[in-house]
């Protein structure tokens, strides 16, 4: 695999640092897909697989080594996972899919102007409920539990790699990223990826955990067949997250 993307792997000191304290987690975007080259909302009721850029955008970067691999069931996730981890199994987990769009599903921009109902959710910021669809707050609870759902799983583990969508990223995010930021912040292009480390300590009853964010600033240049661009650089945030988080978040063994 061609080294693709460069991100400075720093400690940037955390308040733990011992052997086996420490978890880190990997947010991985699922290459490109034709309804993502054509700015189309592809949400949960949209299986499609990478196109050939995707494909090679995802050959063409680098991605850690991990222990563990959690997935979303669609397929541009799956695919996506084999392309970078092809020898470690493949978790799925059904509450990591992409945000159900309803009535605005696989629709683009061009395709929504004029509509009513999307011109009333551009309104709101995004906060309202997709017609016939989900709502951020019900989506980000979902993508939420399943996180934590698959952390409890591999509490043991050093690095762990989630392949996920673009909106699965912003929720877990929203919640955990420190200095607070809002769910579009987070937002990033396809292949990328964004790291936590997570501080973990275990308690005779229950796993405990602490989190700090590291955000790196991770900037893919994916490129095509021959060199050219397939996507623009994606600036992933530079700031690195010392803070200790103040909220303890416990997951039953």
């Amino acid at each position: 695999m061609q080294s693709g993307s460069t991100g400075t792997e720093r400690n940037p000191g955390l308040l733990w640092n011992r052997t086996g304290n420490k978890m880190k987690i990997y947010l991985i975007r699922h290459g490109m897909t034709a309804g993502n080259r054509e700015k189309r909302y592809v949400g949960c009721h949209t299986d499609e697989d990478l196109c050939e850029e995707g494909i090679a955008q995802i050959q063409s970067n680098e991605y850690p080594r991990v222990d563990h691999l959690y997935v979303s069931p669609l397929k541009r996730c799956i695919t996506t996972a084999e392309l970078i981890y092809p020898h470690m199994p493949v978790i799925s987990n059904v509450k990591l899919q992409e945000m159900d769009f309803g009535d605005f599903e696989y629709k683009n921009y061009h395709e929504l102007n004029g509509n009513a109902a999307y011109q009333a959710w551009i309104d709101s910021g995004g906060r309202t409920a997709f017609p016939n669809g989900e709502g951020r707050e019900q989506f980000s609870r979902r993508c939420v539990e399943g996180f934590w759902e698959c952390l409890a799983d591999c509490k043991d583990t050093d690095r762990v790699a989630f392949v996920v969508h673009g909106g699965t990223i912003m929720a877990i995010m929203e919640q955990y990223g420190e200095p607070k930021g809002e769910y579009y912040k987070w937002q990033i292009a396809n292949g990328a990826y964004l790291s936590l480390e997570v501080m973990k300590s275990l308690s005779e009853e229950q796993l405990r955990w602490a989190f700090f964010v590291v955000a790196q600033s991770l900037i893919f240049c994916c490129t095509a067949i021959g060199g050219n661009p397939v996507s623009q650089k994606n600036h992933i945030f530079s700031n690195i997250f010392t803070q200790k988080w103040n909220t303890f978040i416990t997951v039953y063994q």
